[in-house]
């Protein structure tokens, strides 16, 4: 069998800790493209058609496609076959970005990481795809962490939901969150999101670096060794930035 030939974008989007599908060169082309995610022992792809495939561990449904068997060979995840723009993955859970701006997500769901108002501290996974509660559209980007995940909206906002035992929520509290839940001062003016762990860190448009959550290593780049349950200013990093991860 001939081997299947992939098409790489002439231009590449990165958006945030999410790959663009679709991102057209200096000439506006936009032929097809592939974007990829890893999670802890997990790998999913964004296909050619708009679709998606992973494959590894799959003992939360993090794959997928329905089942909890684990793969050893990209596996397709169900009812999204087309319309996907971007996907992150995080420790034990998978998130999707649709062309229309939706965020769907599976996989482990503890702590509520998948966003649809279900999980507890253990929570019931989904082995399909749900959609994120008031996520159906405006979201421009996403990143998963261990066990939260974060999107950054169209109007550069940033809302997040999961675990919340550092702060990495951002929203001033140590309360997980089965919703997003809007991520203190930055309704606006962010460019692009990352996720640890546990915390988490967003590109300002004006090229600065905020973080919050875990601080136990100095992950948030501030003279405090201490959690942050909101946004602090990476130290030097104020402006200058272009990308982060």
């Amino acid at each position: 069998m001939a081997a299947r030939r992939i098409l790489i974008p002439l231009g590449l989007c990165v958006l945030g800790s999410m790959i663009a599908v679709a991102c057209g060169g200096a000439n506006g082309d936009s032929r097809g493209a592939v974007a990829i995610a890893t999670g802890q022992a997990h790998t999913c792809i964004v296909t050619t058609e708009g679709g998606i495939k992973c494959w590894g561990d799959n003992f939360d449904g993090q794959l997928g496609d329905g089942t909890t068997t684990s793969s050893t060979t990209p596996a397709d995840v169900v009812e999204v076959d087309s319309g996907v723009a971007a996907v992150t993955a995080g420790l034990e859970h998978t998130c999707a970005l649709t062309t229309t701006g939706g965020v769907k997500c599976w996989g482990r769901n503890s702590d509520g990481r998948l966003g649809d108002g279900t999980g507890g501290i253990l929570g019931d996974g989904s082995t399909i795809p749900v959609d994120v509660a008031g996520l159906s559209s405006g979201a421009a980007a996403g990143t998963a962490g261990f066990d939260h995940t974060c999107a950054l909206t169209t109007t550069g906002g940033v809302k997040c939901w999961g675990d919340n035992f550092f702060g990495q929520l951002g929203d001033g509290t140590n309360t997980r969150s089965t919703i997003p839940v809007d991520v203190v001062g930055l309704a606006s003016g962010v460019a692009a999101i990352a996720a640890g762990g546990g915390h988490t860190c967003a590109l300002t448009t004006a090229g600065g670096i905020k973080c919050w959550g875990d601080n136990s290593s100095g992950q948030l780049g501030y003279e405090l060794n201490t959690d942050s349950t909101t946004p602090v200013d990476v130290v030097g990093l104020g402006s200058g930035v272009a990308a982060i991860a």
